[in-house]
Order: C-alpha cells, then sequence, then structure tokens
C-alpha cells in the first residue's frame, strides 16, 4: 500500500509534523516544507534529557537524538459488525437485474434468452417512440 500525500495551497506554509525518537518516542513539531512540500526527513529530539522524579526545568539539555518522519495514524472510527434485515423488492421495471429464477435453478441458457428478450422488447418501445414522435 503507498499512500499519497495531496497539498492544497502554498507549500511555503509550516506543516505539523511526527518524528520518532529513539528515546523518548514520538513528538510532534511545527516544520517547515521542502520543495516538494513534504516535512524534513529528520529532525533533533526536543525533549529534555537528564530529568529526575521532580520533573524537568529549562536547565536541562534537549537530547537532540536524529529522529525520522513518521506517518501519523489517521484518528478514524469504523463500525465493527452491522447487520440490516432486508426484505425483497419488486422490480420496478423489468430490465432490472433479476437472478431470482438462477437461484432457484433455471439453466443459466435460459435466464440469457428470457433477458435478451426483454432487451428486445426495450429496443423495440424506443424505436417505436422515435418513429411516433
Amino acid at each position: 500500500m503507498t499512500f499519497t500525500i495531496k497539498i492544497r495551497g502554498s507549500t511555503d506554509r509550516p506543516i505539523a509534523a511526527e518524528y520518532l525518537c529513539p528515546v523518548h518516542g514520538r513528538f510532534t513539531l511545527t516544520v517547515d516544507r521542502d520543495a516538494n512540500g513534504d516535512p524534513a526527513v529528520s529532525r533533533p529530539c526536543p525533549m529534555p534529557i537528564g530529568c529526575d522524579d521532580d520533573g524537568c526545568t529549562k536547565e536541562h539539555a534537549p537530547c537532540a537524538l536524529p529522529s525520522p518522519y513518521v506517518i501519523s495514524a489517521p484518528l478514524v472510527g469504523v463500525r465493527r459488525v452491522e447487520a440490516v434485515k432486508g426484505g425483497w423488492q419488486k422490480p420496478e421495471r423489468p430490465t432490472w437485474l433479476d437472478t431470482r429464477d438462477l437461484g432457484e435453478g433455471q439453466d443459466i441458457d435460459e435466464w440469457r434468452q428470457k433477458r435478451e428478450a426483454i432487451r428486445d422488447q426495450q429496443r423495440r418501445d424506443s424505436l417505436k417512440e422515435l418513429l411516433d414522435g
């Protein structure tokens, strides 16, 4: 499966991109786009290192490990199962495809002849309509 990123608008606008640090995991940065409109291939990790249990302070230096760009998962939901009980609907006109006869054991050649007769009648009716009109 391949992914295609379609960019609408200007390529000079910044983009929010996700990167994966080998130590700290995923993080999001707002970065400038390259000439093709894509985010940078890799960015240094901005997470601070050397934090203790009390938390991090501004004095701690960033991790700065090279982190590659990763495609973020879309936030979509899919219904697991949905069953709807349907009913039989009478074909509104003879040209509707109706395969019930095949399901009941009719020979395929007979069914095709019946469909051909329906189409021939449709052609006759449309020709008659053209000649009368």
